[in-house]
């Protein structure tokens, strides 16, 4: 799925803008991909909005739609899910430490008045490690990758992989209960609404 979704970025058409001011009055220049982007006339869309994100998700969403259809709780895609959640999250959690600590030591190379408009965070080097590793060092922290280009590291983790991967992974648990009991239980929509509303929030 990441690899899917490094493919949307580099091909995305998403418009470029200025993003987080700097603290130097510069702004460094994004591409605008996510919830917000271009909104449709409002009447005819519903707020939905014209862009790689969107598009991704959809697709993404609409294909275990069309094979739980097809499968019920049986659709291959949850069954994995279900079987191998340890691994699964055993690596999220080694990938995300190991991203944190490459973007903590990257940070060392921010100079002030760079061409590349890098930048540190305002609260994020107060001197104390544990707090700037936490909290976060650089303001934008972004990588050049062969082929896809430049990523924003942070914006591609929360709006990609993290907020559809979370989706994927409510309905994986909900195909799982329904699996188990014949039902879904009250407590596990409202949880599956609430993040509805968190994702349309951001």
């Amino acid at each position: 799925m990441v690899c899917a979704q490094l493919g949307v970025v580099c091909c995305a058409s998403g418009a470029r803008g200025g993003g987080n001011g700097a603290g130097d009055g510069r702004q460094a220049e994004v591409q605008v991909q996510w919830y917000g982007q271009e909104l449709c006339d409002k009447a005819v869309c519903a707020g939905l909005t014209q862009n790689a994100a969107f598009y991704t998700a959809m697709a993404i969403l609409g294909a275990c739609a069309a094979g739980s259809i097809a499968q019920g709780p049986d659709f291959p895609v949850w069954s994995f899910i279900n079987r191998n959640y340890v691994g699964i999250l055993t690596s999220n959690i080694i990938i995300s430490y190991a991203l944190a600590i490459f973007v903590y030591v990257k940070s060392f190379s921010v100079k002030k008045g760079n061409k590349e408009q890098r930048e540190l965070a305002a609260g994020g080097h107060s001197g104390n490690l544990v707090y700037d590793f936490w909290i976060g060092r650089e303001l934008n922290p972004r990588v050049t990758l062969p082929f896809f280009g430049e990523i924003d590291i942070k914006s591609f983790c929360e709006l990609r992989p993290g907020m559809i991967g979370w989706l994927v992974l409510d309905f994986a648990f909900m195909a799982k209960q329904y699996k188990s009991y014949g039902y879904i239980t009250d407590s596990m929509r409202k949880l599956f609404q609430y993040s509805i509303l968190l994702h349309e929030d951001n």
